[in-house]
């Protein structure tokens, strides 16, 4: 992930491919050697569908990947290397997902009765409610809830929750 926004991606393509390896270098680091790390969002764009990334990654012993299963893998493997590291257990972690769209709807259902709580924001409010009602039904022991877009409840659900996952290219 990254602040950049696409402007500054399309403006700058020199520094937004010096970004990209910067995050690659994070991702190097959370992840096992030859894991996908999946280009989501603006990067596949910018960095011609990995292809200016692949010697890069290479050298960085990583699979990279620009699609969405890809990402669903990264992301995934990412909290539980993240959770890892913190000394913490996948079933006792809370997660904040920032966005219920396709990518964040879908590592919440990766996410249920794995870990002890997930929390979900958009900016939709039906597409929220229909997320919830669905992890809802098939949920035994995650708690399932929705933050609003208040932004003291989004600061609150930053700082009361173990990660946050934002699934959004909407800043």
């Amino acid at each position: 992930t990254s602040t950049w926004l696409p402007e500054a991606l399309f403006a700058n393509r020199r520094g937004a491919i010096l970004e990209a390896r910067r995050c690659l270098d994070l991702a190097s680091k959370l992840v096992d050697a030859w894991q996908p790390v999946g280009l989501g969002g603006w990067w596949p764009i910018v960095t011609r569908r990995g292809l200016e990334l692949r010697k890069y990654a290479h050298s960085l012993r990583i699979t990279i990947t620009n699609g969405h299963c890809g990402t669903l893998c990264s992301l995934f493997r990412s909290i539980e290397k993240l959770s890892s590291l913190s000394n913490l257990k996948m079933s006792e972690a809370s997660i904040f997902i920032l966005g219920a769209g396709k990518m964040g709807s879908n590592i919440a259902r990766v996410l249920v009765d794995k870990v002890k709580q997930i929390s979900l924001f958009d900016k939709n409010p039906a597409r929220l409610e229909r997320i919830i009602k669905e992890l809802s039904v098939f949920s035994h022991t995650t708690v399932i809830s929705k933050v609003s877009g208040e932004l003291s409840d989004l600061r609150q659900a930053l700082m009361s929750h173990h990660l946050c996952v934002c699934s959004t290219s909407n800043i």
